[in-house]
């Protein structure tokens, strides 16, 4: 029961954070899409399906990749150096 709160927990926090870099990248429309469309895949499923643990691999690399495209737009290539070498780290989780 324990497992199933927690996988529900990150894929949510994963989904708020999916939809916090697709508004800042692509605009409202396309972020409002695309939500709904990983809401239906990462959302729905676990729920009505065994839990897994794949979804452990989503707040890494969302942060990771929301944290290279804050460096992006504020022109920080040091810090950005470093975001890229930490979500490197992460990439091995994905497979």
């Amino acid at each position: 029961m324990n497992f199933r709160i927690l996988n529900s927990l990150i894929i949510f926090t994963s989904t708020l954070l999916f939809l916090k870099i697709s508004k800042e990248l692509f605009g409202k429309t396309v972020s409002y899409f695309s939500t709904i469309s990983f809401m239906m895949f990462a959302i729905i499923q676990p729920l009505y399906l065994v839990p897994y643990t794949d979804t452990y691999c989503l707040l890494p690399v969302f942060l990771s990749i929301y944290f290279i495209t804050i460096c992006i737009k504020s022109k920080k290539t040091f810090s950005l150096i470093f975001s890229s070498i930490g979500s490197a780290f992460f990439l091995p989780y994905l497979t």
